[in-house]
């Protein structure tokens, strides 16, 4: 419920209500990733159920993805950027490829959002349908935006100190010398 909740608001920026099965998995995905990755995926993965299910209203719809699209060019290159980032670190864990891991984390975000918008009793999928300008037009509200992007930068952070972690742990391990402090007692006393 706190998943719909948060996918039907487009992305409240109250980050403990919107946790995701995707932010507390085993792989320790970072926080925020399918939030953002799902701000990413709505207006497509919204757009092409509409497309069998109320096909009459298909070139609106189309027509709002484009402007959506071109509005949102640099942020949403930059989602799909820390999602390939978190797929690369997964697939260094797992031994699934990046590709896999990146096809992994979209699936598991596409099905959150056909869940929330699809199978929520409260709302139709004629609805969803007829409300997809509003649905896509909430998620470009300046504060959407800029909520989304704020969370971005924090996977960006947190994938990079994840990867500093990692690399400091394989050269230490590898490379480290134990630090033997000199014997003190052997030292000449101090002059006086």
């Amino acid at each position: 419920m706190r998943i719909a909740v948060c996918l039907l608001v487009a992305l409240a920026p109250t980050t403990s209500l919107c946790a995701s099965p995707l932010d507390s998995s085993p792989f320790g995905l970072p926080e925020h990733l399918g939030q953002v990755n799902a701000w990413r995926l709505i207006p497509s993965a919204l757009l092409a159920r509409c497309s069998k299910e109320a096909p009459e209203q298909e070139s609106e719809r189309q027509a709002t993805f484009r402007a959506w699209n071109m509005a949102n060019a640099k942020l949403i290159s930059s989602i799909e950027r820390v999602v390939e980032m978190t797929a690369a670190q997964i697939s260094g864990s797992s031994g699934k490829s990046t590709a896999e891991a990146k096809d992994q984390i979209n699936a598991a975000t596409a099905t959150l959002i056909q869940e929330n918008y699809f199978q929520d009793l409260s709302i139709t999928v004629a609805q969803v349908c007829a409300d997809y300008s509003k649905i896509v037009g909430g998620l470009s509200s300046p504060g959407k935006v800029a909520t989304t992007r704020g969370h971005v930068y924090a996977v960006e952070g947190l994938l990079a100190a994840r990867q500093a972690s990692e690399e400091k742990e394989n050269h230490v391990g590898r490379h480290a010398q134990p630090i033997i402090p000199p014997d003190l007692s052997r030292q000449a006393a101090p002059v006086r």
